[in-house]
């Protein structure tokens, strides 16, 4: 048994609220492995996201619906469980959206917070890392938010100034749990797939003073990660409860 299965498989979620849920990938986690729910509901401000969720998931109890986050429409104590997943360093005004998502929460709801951490990784993790901060980079350029990762302590900070009761702290997609399922070949795969899309996010800052800057980092990058390799960073969940 996986740690995801053994931490979320005793667990009985009610009405779910997935917060910057983009194409509901965290989603799979509640309706796969919870012990049971009756709802989810996925907010995100981006409408093309939203849009693709509700393609994806056709499923009764589970709707997706384009909102604010730091402005919620839900009532006080409306929410047995939210979650928030690889969000946080999308947004500038996270304090705020964890207040709401507080807000939301009934008293002695459960508080997920699941994110990537840039620090404590190995050298073909750090691969991850280094891509996702320069893809960071370029959607700042064109206006969108995008924050480099926290660090494992960071988040875990962030996570007890919320006011949440803390039950427990645990990481998932370690480099053990890697090792045995990547070959070099998928590895070589998933850097090409990684660097494809950097390339087309490199035309969206075409014609800025950063292109040619950035444009040549990706190259050494592209270099530098095929000789090490490729590997997910490892992911840090906090549980708590209000």
């Amino acid at each position: 048994m996986g740690i995801l299965e053994d931490k979320f498989s005793k667990i009985s979620g009610g009405r779910i609220l997935d917060v910057g849920t983009g194409g509901g990938s965290f989603i799979p986690m509640f309706t796969d492995l919870f012990k049971e729910y009756t709802e989810i509901i996925g907010i995100d401000s981006n409408e093309k996201a939203i849009k693709m969720s509700q393609e994806s998931f056709r499923q009764e109890n589970i709707r997706f619906i384009c909102m604010d986050a730091a402005k919620m429409s839900f009532e006080d104590g409306s929410m047995d469980t939210v979650c928030i997943s690889n969000t946080l360093h999308h947004l500038p005004n996270y304090e705020e959206v964890l207040k709401e998502m507080y807000r939301v929460l009934k008293p002695g709801g459960l508080f997920i917070i699941n994110e990537m951490f840039c620090d404590n990784q190995t050298k073909k993790q750090l691969s991850h890392v280094y891509i996702h901060h320069l893809c960071a980079e370029i959607d700042t350029i064109v206006g969108n938010y995008h924050g480099s990762t926290f660090k494992k302590q960071e988040i875990i900070y962030i996570a007890k100034q919320v006011g949440i009761k803390v039950e427990d702290i645990f990481e998932y997609s370690t480099a053990e749990e890697q090792q045995a399922e990547l070959n070099a070949d998928e590895e070589r795969e998933i850097l090409d797939s990684c660097f494809d899309a950097m390339d087309k996010s490199l035309e969206r800052i075409k014609g800025t003073k950063q292109y040619t800057s950035i444009k040549n980092r990706i190259n050494s990058l592209r270099q530098r990660l095929y000789e090490v390799g490729f590997m997910s960073a490892t992911e840090l969940v906090v549980l708590g409860r209000k």
